[in-house]
């Protein structure tokens, strides 16, 4: 799927816009110029409500950023020369029902605020509610944010964002921006918070996606495979159910991917150092089981009728530990890279 990016900037006609057309427009050139697979990059310099719907539906962007006046309770568009918010409550939802919408990025003051309760004692924050809407990751800020701070926060985040990095690793080095100022703005590097999965990539690089189109390709695999593992799993007397051969060129086909997911060296979770080594054992135990299992198929093929069940438990058992090995695998390896393991 094509990487798609949209930009929104807006405010009440009363009300000053914030976020300079300038800090927008180099957010916009830092994406599309990046070194790596084109962004279709869309960007509303002043924007009205349904403007903004009419973009967020029409472009399918992977990652949203909203540039907006914002309060405790909403975001201000250009609707009227009142201050009639768009409720967060009312927002939330309405991204979130996005299927393309991975990211959203809020410099709006007020975004990620904690200190307004609704319903049954609940807080609304709204960065915090597009998590639970089922976006990926959100940032927003909890209080008041300067025009300065947002320039220099937005345009190292995304410096950062457009060399591939995770979301984590660009809003760190954002943070860290603010607290360089020179000015009284650098006491503002708290207001920032960053909701969600740390480790999405919101624009990743070629390597990142070749990586999720094998990581697709194992998933599939995964899928055909323990179907056939199942079936092994209640194998009787002359009654395998599968094709050893069908078997065999499926364990081969999950082998390759499984060694090429081990040795790749795109960066991924930068908490899990050792996953590499965890995932290398984890390969060279289902190569192993892999190999019992072959062992136990050519003989169950010439095994006579009279040893036949002692021949189907043992390819029972095999499958049973190969099936549990191929889903740690999985998991290892999704967890390192969660934006293919969400997406494929």
């Amino acid at each position: 799927m094509p990487l798609r990016f949209l930009a929104v900037r807006s405010a009440p006609l009363d009300v000053r816009l914030a976020n300079h057309e300038e800090e927008l427009a180099d957010i916009v050139s830092i994406v599309r110029e990046r070194d790596g697979p084109p962004v279709d990059t869309e960007f509303e310099r002043n924007a009205n409500h349904a403007d903004f719907v009419l973009q967020s539906k029409g472009l399918e962007p992977g990652t949203v950023h909203l540039a907006t006046h914002g309060t405790r309770s909403g975001l201000g568009f250009k609707i009227s020369k009142t201050h009639a918010n768009h409720e967060y409550r009312e927002l939330a939802p309405y991204l979130g029902t996005l299927p393309s919408v991975r990211v959203v990025i809020s410099t709006a003051c007020w975004s990620a605020w904690t200190g307004r309760v609704i319903g049954a004692g609940r807080q609304l924050c709204f960065a915090r509610e597009l998590v639970d809407e089922g976006i990926a990751a959100a940032i927003g800020m909890s209080g008041a944010f300067t025009p300065r701070a947002s320039s220099v926060f937005t345009n190292s985040l995304y410096t950062e964002l457009a060399k591939a990095r995770p979301i984590g690793h660009a809003f760190a080095r954002a943070v860290l921006s603010i607290r360089c100022m020179k000015y009284y703005d650098r006491n503002l590097w708290s207001v920032p918070v960053l909701y969600g999965d740390s480790n999405v990539i919101p624009f990743p690089d070629r390597d990142y996606l070749h990586l999720q189109e094998k990581l697709g390709a194992m998933r599939a695999e995964m899928t055909g495979l323990r179907s056939k593992l199942r079936r092994l799993e209640t194998a009787t007397s002359g009654r395998l159910g599968v094709s050893e051969g069908a078997m065999t060129l499926k364990m081969h086909k999950m082998r390759s991917i499984l060694t090429e997911v081990s040795r790749t060296t795109v960066p991924g979770r930068m908490s899990a150092a050792n996953w590499r080594q965890e995932l290398t054992v984890q390969l060279s135990e289902i190569e192993f089981q892999m190999d019992q299992l072959s062992a136990a198929l050519a003989q169950a093929r010439h095994t006579s009728r009279r040893h036949g069940a002692d021949g189907g438990t043992r390819l029972s058992q095999i499958a049973s530990l190969l099936t549990r090995s191929l889903q740690r695998a999985q998991r290892l390896a999704e967890d390192q890279y969660p934006i293919a393991g969400n997406d494929a």
